[in-house]
């Protein structure tokens, strides 16, 4: 479970009060699975963490390599889902798809935090005066991978 070894994904409980690990939940959910499986032989499968799960862990963390990774994703999702990011799309894209990261509790502070590392991304990903966001669909329209349902 990769969860118990970040401190940045708080332990996540389901309505009926088990454990369980989000991240993993909605790597394997059934819809989301087939197109982020990486490799599937002899017993083993890889299987990525979803756009959105990429693009929390790495605005939470956001040092090193962490702001290239997440304006790769966000060119990503304009190359492969014709995808046009805003700030506040982005801000609710994670915020409905990785609900345990706590983000409706966030104190200013924090979402001011959360809101700066969003627009630096979308400026490392969009440069001011480059030509790289097509204008296609909003952010909101997109089903960038299915959410899973939350464990009994």
């Amino acid at each position: 479970m990769y969860f118990f070894n970040n401190p940045r994904v708080p332990p996540t409980c389901s309505p009926k009060g088990r454990i369980y690990d989000p991240i993993f939940l909605a790597s394997t959910y059934r819809l989301s699975a087939a197109p982020q499986t990486i490799f599937n032989e002899r017993g083993l499968a890889l299987v990525a963490v979803p756009w959105p799960w990429a693009v929390a862990l790495k605005l939470a963390r956001y040092t090193k390599q962490d702001p290239v990774d997440c304006a790769a994703v966000l060119r990503l999702g304009v190359v492969q889902r014709g995808i046009r990011w805003t700030l506040p799309g982005l801000e609710q894209w994670i915020m409905e798809r990785c609900p345990p990261m706590g983000y409706t509790g966030f104190q200013p502070l924090q979402k001011q935090q959360l809101r700066q590392r969003i627009q630096d991304a979308l400026n490392r990903a969009f440069p001011p005066g480059s030509q790289g966001m097509p204008v296609s669909r909003a952010t909101s329209e997109i089903p960038l991978y299915l959410s899973p349902r939350i464990p009994a």
